[in-house]
């Protein structure tokens, strides 16, 4: 199936050194946005679009699906974009997530899926996850949060989980809960 896509480039803003004469410069997000799709399970996917100037598809290091209707994490991103390390799925319909749909993502930073129908996180979802600074869940339908979810993830320092109806969480550990679901560790 093809997809059609729109390519962006975002300048991030970098931390600050923890010493003052070094400066960061800003890294270059060039983001293949997909909008308004339908993307069933098993299609396999060839994403068509303009690059900017000078960039192709290993250029690309962030994905973001948003109000498309998927079922499911698709796979084969990384065929075509081989230094992704940041996955959007947004108003997208999602139901169920878990480690199996994840596997091939272990390496990335950042993984978004707000606003869509997730009820349960498993414990296990993001095990080997090593990279993982950030994760959202906002406004889905989660119920239940299991309490290893977050284990061994050294560089998480953002859990966003607001509005989810009915939150059962009982994490352990760093996790701390600061009365609004967004959480800096």
């Amino acid at each position: 199936m093809e997809v059609l896509c729109t390519f962006i480039s975002t300048l991030s803003k970098p931390k600050n050194s923890p010493f003052d004469r070094i400066r960061l410069k800003p890294a270059e997000i060039y983001t293949c946005q997909i909008e308004n799709q339908v993307i069933l399970e098993d299609d396999e996917l060839q994403f068509v679009g303009q690059h900017l100037n000078e960039r192709f598809n290993n250029n690309v290091n962030s994905v973001s699906f948003n109000l498309c209707f998927i079922t499911k994490v698709p796979r084969n991103l990384l065929n075509h974009f081989p230094n992704l390390h940041s996955l959007t799925i947004c108003g997208s319909n999602l139901k169920v997530l878990n480690k199996d749909d994840l596997i091939k993502y272990r390496h990335f930073k950042s993984l978004n899926f707000d606003s869509n129908q997730i009820e349960f996180l498993p414990g296990d979802l993001f095990e080997g996850f090593e990279n993982l600074e950030k994760v959202s869940f906002n406004n889905n339908n989660l119920r239940v949060v299991e309490p290893t979810i977050f284990d061994g993830l050294k560089k998480l320092h953002n859990v966003d989980l607001n509005s989810n109806p009915c939150l059962n969480i009982s994490c352990k550990g760093d996790f701390v809960y600061n009365g609004n679901f967004v959480v800096d560790l």
